[in-house]
């Protein structure tokens, strides 16, 4: 309720404006990209990824597995991919 009462300050405070960031046109293609209908079978491909992504996670945490498990290549190309974003 607090965040509620700051955000109409906020709002009476900017002379009742909207301020916004428009995305660019590369960051709209992307918010497409992400947000788009998948068919059934994409979300389960999605979704069976997305398991086997966060039990090898779990297991590296764990200590039963080690990143260095996994063969250079598929290292290197996870850090390329990840120091992107």
């Amino acid at each position: 309720m607090a965040r509620l009462g700051e955000e109409i300050s906020e709002v009476v405070h900017r002379g009742y404006k909207l301020h916004f960031k428009v995305p660019t046109a590369e960051e709209l293609e992307n918010i497409r990209k992400i947000h788009r209908d998948r068919t059934t079978d994409e979300r389960r491909v999605v979704s069976d990824v997305a398991d086997t992504l966060s039990d090898y996670m779990n297991r590296v945490e764990s200590g039963d597995l080690s990143i260095e498990d996994l063969p250079t290549n598929l290292r290197e190309r996870l850090r390329k991919l990840l120091s992107a974003d």
